[in-house]
C-alpha cells in the first residue's frame, strides 16, 4: 500500500478517535435539571388547521384544505373529528373534467370527507426509555455552533408512554366519479330508464359521463400510541429543551354499505346505476404525529382500500396541518411551551 495512503488512513483514523473522546468527556460535562417528565399531563384538546392534504385515490385525485380536532378524556378516551374538501378547479381531477366535458346533467360537487370516531384505552403502561435532545444557546445565532465543545445532542432518560388502543367511529365522503374510466374497468355499460320517453340510451366508456358518489359507513381498529413529556434545564448557558412528541400507528377494517351515486340525467333520461358494482369493504393502516405544545404543527398519512367502485379503491393519503393549537382547558399560564 502507498506509504502517503496509509499515513492519510492512520491519521484520519486518529483524528476519529480524539474526536470521539472530546464527545464523551463534553457529554459527561453537560448535567442538567429536570422540570417535568409527565407523560400523563398532555393538553387534553387539540385543534389543527390543515391548509394542505394530497390524497391520490384510484376514484378521484385531490389535494385540498381541512380541520381536525382531538380531545383526551381522563386518560381512557380520547375522540376525533376531521373534515376535509378540495381546493376545486385543477385540484379535484373528476370535478375539474366534469366542467370540461361532462355530457350528463349531473350536479358535480368538490370532493367532501368527513370522520368522527374514538379510540378506548385498552391497556396503558409507562416505562422509562431514552431520547436525544439538541442543546441550543443563543450563540448558535451568531454562526459559531460548530465552535462549542459540547454535543449536539444529549441523551436524557425519559418516562414513556405506551398506549393500546381500540378504535371505531364513522365515515362519509362524497366525490366526483369518471364513468368512462369506472364503465372501462368494470366492463360495463348502463342504460337510461326504459320507460321513459324517446327510447332507452346507452352509456359506455367512451359516453364522457360524470357522476358524484356518496359513501357512508363506519370503522372499527386498534392504535399503538407512543407519548412523551420532558422538559429539562442544562447548565450553564443552554435554552429549555423539551420533547412532546405523541405518534400513533392505527390499522382499521371499513365498512360502507351507503353508496349510491346523485341522479344523473343523460340526453333526457334518468340513467339507472343500479348494475355499478361496488366493494363495501376496506381497509386503512396509517399514522399520525403532533406535540405536546401550545403552538405546534403535525403530520399523518395512511394508505388503504376505501370502499367505492369496485377496481377503483386503492388510496393513499397525506395531510400536514400548521398550526396546531393544543390546550389543558385549564385557567392558567403554561410554561415552557407545553
Amino acid at each position: 500500500m502507498n506509504s502517503r495512503v496509509l499515513f492519510f488512513i492512520v491519521s484520519l483514523t486518529a483524528c476519529v478517535l480524539a474526536a470521539n473522546r472530546s464527545l464523551g468527556q463534553a457529554m459527561k460535562a453537560v448535567t442538567y435539571t429536570e422540570i417535568y417528565n409527565d407523560p400523563y399531563e398532555i393538553h387534553k384538546l387539540y385543534v389543527k388547521l390543515m391548509p394542505i392534504f394530497g390524497e391520490v385515490f384510484q376514484t378521484n385525485i385531490t389535494a385540498g384544505y381541512g380541520l381536525e380536532a382531538e380531545y383526551y378524556h381522563k386518560n381512557k378516551l380520547n375522540f376525533i373529528g376531521s373534515f376535509r374538501s378540495s381546493y376545486g378547479g385543477s385540484f379535484d381531477g373528476n370535478l375539474n373534467l366534469a366542467k370540461n366535458s361532462n355530457k350528463a346533467q349531473t350536479n358535480v360537487k368538490s370532493y367532501l370527507y368527513a370522520e368522527l370516531g374514538a379510540t378506548y384505552h385498552l391497556k396503558d403502561i409507562e416505562s422509562d426509555a431514552e431520547t436525544r435532545l439538541v442543546l441550543y444557546k443563543s450563540s448558535y445565532k451568531k454562526k459559531n455552533r460548530w465552535a462549542a465543545k459540547v454535543p449536539e445532542k444529549i441523551p436524557v432518560t425519559v418516562k414513556l408512554r405506551k398506549v393500546t388502543g381500540a378504535r371505531f367511529g364513522g365515515i362519509y365522503y362524497g366525490t366526483a366519479v369518471n364513468f368512462d374510466q369506472m364503465l372501462k374497468n368494470q366492463d360495463l355499460v348502463l342504460k337510461t330508464k326504459a320507460q321513459e320517453a324517446g327510447g332507452e340510451k346507452t352509456i359506455d366508456s367512451e359516453s364522457s359521463v360524470f357522476g358524484y358518489l356518496r359513501g357512508a359507513g363506519i370503522y372499527a381498529g386498534a392504535s399503538l400510541s407512543w407519548i412523551k413529556n420532558i422538559a429539562i434545564k442544562p447548565d450553564q448557558s443552554y435554552g429549555v429543551l423539551t420533547d412532546g412528541r405523541i405518534i400513533d400507528v392505527f390499522a382499521d377494517l371499513i365498512y360502507m354499505p351507503g353508496l349510491k351515486f346523485d341522479e344523473i340525467i343523460y340526453q333526457k333520461q334518468r340513467v339507472d346505476t343500479e348494475p355499478v358494482e361496488y366493494l363495501p369493504v376496506g381497509g386503512r393502516v396509517g399514522f399520525m404525529g403532533k406535540y405536546n405544545r401550545n403552538f405546534a404543527w403535525s403530520y399523518s398519512g395512511e394508505v388503504g382500500m376505501r370502499p367505492g367502485p369496485k377496481g377503483q379503491n386503492f388510496y393513499l393519503l397525506v395531510k400536514i396541518a400548521l398550526p396546531v393549537f393544543g390546550s389543558s382547558l385549564k385557567h392558567e399560564v403554561e410554561a415552557y411551551a407545553r
